[in-house]
């Protein structure tokens, strides 16, 4: 069974709002770390849906499937482009390639936690990061482009 993705209440298609990245500590007082970025700069492409379950073709040509769960695997691919490395709280109020590496490798240890993520068109869910942050590199040969860092980060849906 397909499994729809919350939405959020502030921003949509029509309205969108940054791309936020937020973690929750499961230990109490359960505080929230979240960094976002400019639409410009950070969307979700290509969204993967896959059902889970096998499909089997006998020799009569009948066609067998077998659900093996209600959910449904979502990952997600995040492109990042001309992502400066600092902070830049003034034009595009964005946070930076220094602060989204920070966040993969300390707060969320990069795969230990889970994050939600609320994608500019107001989508939510909770994933898990996957990969991604080694692809990075230096905007470079695109004239004055020095220290923006683009590439791609995946994230996988988590089943509670």
């Amino acid at each position: 069974m397909a499994q729809d993705s919350l939405s959020s209440l502030t921003q949509s298609v029509g309205n969108p709002g940054p791309l936020i990245l937020t973690f929750t500590d499961p230990a109490p007082p359960n505080t929230a770390t979240s960094v976002s970025f400019s639409p410009a700069k950070a969307h979700v492409v290509q969204p993967q849906f896959a059902p889970i379950q096998r499909i089997n073709i006998s020799e009569d040509g009948h066609t067998h499937i077998f659900q093996l769960s209600t959910n449904e695997e979502l990952r997600w691919d995040i492109d990042f482009d001309e992502l400066p490395w600092a902070d830049d709280p003034t034009v595009q109020k964005t946070e930076g390639y220094r602060t989204l590496r920070q966040f993969i490798r300390g707060t969320l240890n990069y795969s230990q936690y889970a994050v939600t993520i609320t994608t500019p068109d107001g989508d939510i869910e909770s994933m898990v990061y996957i990969g991604g942050l080694e692809s990075f590199k230096e905007a470079q040969g695109r004239g004055e482009k020095r220290e923006f860092w683009m590439g791609t980060l995946s994230f996988r849906r988590t089943f509670a």
